[in-house]
């Protein structure tokens, strides 16, 4: 992610446009990118798991999801404005599970509430409907209410309590 050059964050919305871009497995940069905002302190802070990991188990994890490409997508969240060059912000994930998809979005926190996190969960969402996977839907820490209340105001809506499911409402793009 420290290759590309950062940009200060903007509050004009309307003219950020993002990008989904599917993550290329073949790729020794997208394997660096993913493996520093995987080990970024915020990001494990917002995950179920604490503990860094090596670069060996993320490279065995990487090659495992090489090979659940049926089942497990990653993309990069790329935030596009006027001339710049597009820079990587975030990442998503989709997993097929049992009669649902999984949607996990992470957006890096300079960048939150300019609306990143918004278009790249419809565009996380828009994949989903394109693969032809079963509806999307999220699990989120019921103690983080600003995780509960980004992923309702886009749609989704409660599923079971605790450890909170939320499934995208019927008619919700």
């Amino acid at each position: 992610m420290t290759s590309e050059p950062r940009q200060q964050p903007t509050d004009d919305q309307s003219t950020v446009q993002v990008s989904v871009d599917p993550v290329q497995f073949e790729s020794e940069a997208h394997m660096r990118w993913w493996y520093a905002i995987r080990n970024a302190d915020l990001t494990r802070h917002g995950c179920r798991s604490l503990k860094k990991i090596s670069v060996d188990q993320h490279r065995q994890w990487w090659d495992e999801c090489k090979q659940l490409i049926d089942t497990r997508r990653l993309y990069f969240l790329r935030r596009h404005h006027g001339d710049y060059q597009p820079q990587v912000v975030g990442i998503g994930r989709l997993d097929k599970r049992q009669g649902w998809t999984e949607v996990t979005l992470y957006v890096e926190q300079p960048w939150h509430r300019q609306g990143i996190g918004t278009k790249g969960c419809k565009g996380l969402v828009r994949e989903v409907r394109a693969l032809g996977w079963p509806a999307p839907g999220v699990v989120v820490n019921g103690a983080r209410v600003d995780h509960l209340k980004f992923f309702t105001g886009a749609g989704f809506v409660m599923k079971r309590p605790g450890w909170v499911q939320l499934t995208l409402a019927r008619g919700r793009r």
